[in-house]
């Protein structure tokens, strides 16, 4: 999993612009943000490749079913 810090500068129309300072601005669609999430707030972007998402999905799927189990 990787992750890239960000903080919220402004929003315009639906986007957010999120600074970093490594990649500077960009835009993301605000309605993929936390809905608490406000100006100035700082942020961290994650990114994992989707067939590790289905994996860790499972593998917690099995902890919760032996912790109800036992």
């Amino acid at each position: 999993m990787y992750e890239l810090p960000v903080t919220i500068e402004r929003f315009e129309n639906q986007f957010a612009i999120l600074r970093n300072d490594m990649t500077g601005e960009f835009k993301w669609p605000s309605n993929n943000l936390p809905s608490e999430a406000l100006h100035g707030d700082s942020l961290i972007l994650t990114a994992h490749l989707q067939k590790n998402s289905e994996k860790e999905k499972y593998s917690n799927m099995r902890v919760m079913l032996e912790e109800l189990i036992n």
